[in-house]
């Protein structure tokens, strides 16, 4: 803990991020993207994942998020740390996971950390940058026996890409929706032809999409959005 807060005093003095100087979010686009100016000149070449976090605390959906946004994100050209990785990391660093929490912490209430523990993170992941999420919504809707509309699947996330010095580069916030096949109201399973009642309805019609179905096409545009890094920088 004290190695940590050493790191964290070393550098109070950070550039904070600077709107003026960042590119604006197009407004029409599904995803609100932004990105700091000259961008593109910085030099990042590795890049941590930081441990998911989702208002319910449910691990399996935070861990799904984080898997799917990896294999997104893996054709990019940066050297990735995973989060498995990242997470125990973290946790050693720090007596009863005081950092790995003041990370989540942050997360849940910034989608980014600040950049004192950007600081500190980077130089004990030995990483230039850590990317971090925030899963803002993750549900289904499944339709009752007898029930008309559309069955669903919704993921709302965000964001942020923080770099060595505590700068904010780059952030992202969108959602999908996937939807099953329309079933009318009038086909009641519980309903015979004949008028009687059926005490053991089957399925009527497929379910809401998966959610790696949904996350798949949330996170290829947000690869499409990501800043690919520099080539020709010295491996």
């Amino acid at each position: 803990m004290e190695r940590w807060m050493g790191w964290m005093l070393a550098f109070a003095v950070v550039m904070a991020p600077n709107p003026a100087a960042a590119r604006k979010p197009d407004a029409h686009a599904l995803d609100k993207v932004w990105e700091r100016a000259g961008l593109d000149t910085t030099h990042v070449e590795s890049i941590a994942m930081l441990p998911a976090a989702a208002f319910d605390g449910n691990l399996r959906n935070e861990k799904t998020v984080e898997g799917m946004l990896a294999r997104a994100l893996r054709g990019a050209g940066y050297r990735w740390l995973s989060t498995s990785s990242t997470r125990v990391r973290l946790r050693n660093a720090a007596p009863d996971d005081s950092l790995l929490h003041a990370v989540r912490e942050q997360t849940l209430e910034n989608v980014s950390v600040d950049s004192l523990t950007a600081i500190a993170v980077c130089a004990l992941l030995r990483s230039d940058a850590v990317l971090s999420i925030r899963v803002d919504r993750f549900e289904q809707q499944n339709l009752e026996p007898g029930q008309g509309g559309k069955p669903s699947t919704t993921v709302q996330a965000k964001a942020a890409l923080v770099d060595a010095t505590g700068r904010t580069l780059w952030t992202i916030s969108g959602s999908e929706v996937g939807e099953g096949p329309l079933r009318s109201s009038d086909s009641n399973p519980y309903k015979l032809p004949n008028g009687g009642v059926n005490l053991t309805p089957q399925s009527t019609g497929i379910g809401p999409p998966s959610f790696n179905e949904v996350l798949t096409k949330l996170f290829d545009r947000w690869a499409a959005r990501f800043p690919a890094r520099v080539q020709g920088k010295a491996e």
